[in-house]
């Protein structure tokens, strides 16, 4: 893990984070991995949805999570490919 906030966080676990909204869901470095290892907590999913290490696959495995589609979030976030777009294409 070479996140220097991710191992802050590791290191402090019991520490009051902020993981909502304005707190470390929107920090563009939080890695698919440590998501998943914290996935219990309060993340807010449209900061997420713009995160470009979030990709495609990720989205699918955790594809019941409050995934925000639409302008400003998986449409503005560059790891998301045409043929994920097409897939889900019903989606607003």
């Amino acid at each position: 893990m070479s996140n220097t906030l991710e191992k802050l966080i590791e290191k402090y676990p019991n520490k009051p984070w902020h993981w909502g909204k304005m707190g470390i869901s929107c920090n563009p470095s939080i890695t698919p991995e440590f998501i998943e290892k914290h996935i219990d907590k309060l993340w807010d999913w449209k900061c997420l949805s713009k995160n470009p290490s979030i990709k495609s696959e990720f989205i699918e495995k955790h594809i019941g999570k409050y995934w925000h589609w639409g302008s400003w979030c998986l449409s503005v976030n560059p790891s998301i490919t045409t043929i994920f777009i097409e897939k889900y294409i019903d989606k607003p």
